[in-house]
C-alpha cells in the first residue's frame, strides 16, 4: 500500500563515452548567423521583475527569442516579436512582446544587403 506522501524516484541510464582528441577536435558546432540585434525593451522594470520572479521558482535559463517581423511599405522601422521563456521543473513563464522596435544597427545592416 502506498503512501500519498512516499517519494517516487525516476531514473535512467544515460550511456557516456569519453572522446578521443581526434574525435574532440572533429565536433563542429553547428553554423549561426551572425547578425546583432539590438532591440528596444518597452520596460526595463517588466524584465527585471519577470527574471526575479522565475529566479524565486527555482529557473536558472532563460531562453530570449527575437523574431523579425515584415516590414511594412509605409513604415521604414523595424519591428520585431520578444519572448522570453522560462521552465521550471513544476512550471513555465512566458513575458512576450507583440512589438518591439529593432535599433539602428539593423536597420544600416538591411539598407546595405538591398
Amino acid at each position: 500500500m502506498h503512501n500519498r506522501d512516499s517519494h517516487h524516484d525516476i531514473s535512467h541510464d544515460v550511456i557516456v563515452r569519453v572522446l578521443t582528441e581526434a574525435e574532440l577536435s572533429s565536433v563542429v558546432a553547428p553554423p549561426l548567423e551572425s547578425r546583432l540585434l539590438q532591440v528596444y525593451l518597452p520596460s526595463l522594470q517588466d524584465v527585471a521583475s519577470f527574471v526575479d520572479k522565475v529566479r524565486n521558482n527555482g529557473c536558472v535559463h532563460i531562453t530570449v527569442t527575437v523574431t523579425l517581423l515584415p516590414l511594412a511599405s509605409d513604415n521604414q522601422t523595424q519591428m520585431a516579436t520578444l519572448t522570453f521563456v522560462a521552465d521550471s521543473f513544476v512550471s513555465s513563464f512566458v513575458l512576450h512582446y507583440p512589438s518591439v522596435e529593432i535599433g539602428p544597427a539593423h536597420r544600416q545592416d538591411n539598407a546595405l544587403q538591398k
